[in-house]
């Protein structure tokens, strides 16, 4: 009987596997935020790209914490104020949130996405108005 949970195991773990090989992932964490329906990849503005996400901020303020560096550890090994914040995100929000670092500019108060100009910013997206009340108060 063990011998034949473990062969199921087995199918079904190779299954996963090749399912996300297919879409070109390497984790379920990666294909869900790339496949996410609740955002948009090819819009223009921020309001269009994050269509699923009610609430979000930018961050222009490069004097901010989320820019700042926090540990540097050679060639790679660069610690942000970005990625504690990340870590906060994950612990303490209950529905589905969003980072993105994107190049932006401003038009008569709406936020235009551009890959040529512009500058680059970090955008937090929320699904829930509690857990974006929560990060405000903890991060801006």
């Amino acid at each position: 009987m063990e011998i034949v949970s473990t062969v199921k195991n087995k199918i079904h773990s190779w299954r996963e596997r090749r399912f996300l090989r297919k879409h070109g992932c390497r984790t379920w964490d990666h294909y869900h935020r790339v496949y996410d329906s609740d955002y948009n990849a090819r819009a223009t503005t921020l309001r269009d790209f994050y269509h699923g996400y009610p609430y979000w901020h930018v961050f222009d303020n490069y004097d901010h914490f989320c820019y700042e560096t926090l540990a540097d550890y050679g060639p790679g090994g660069v610690f942000f104020g970005l990625h504690r914040m990340l870590a906060w995100c994950k612990d303490n929000t209950k529905h589905k949130f969003r980072i993105d670092g994107l190049r932006l500019f401003k038009i008569q108060n709406e936020w235009h996405i551009n890959e040529i100009g512009g500058e680059d910013r970090m955008v937090f997206a929320f699904k829930d108005e509690r857990d974006y009340a929560w990060f405000m108060l903890r991060w801006s």
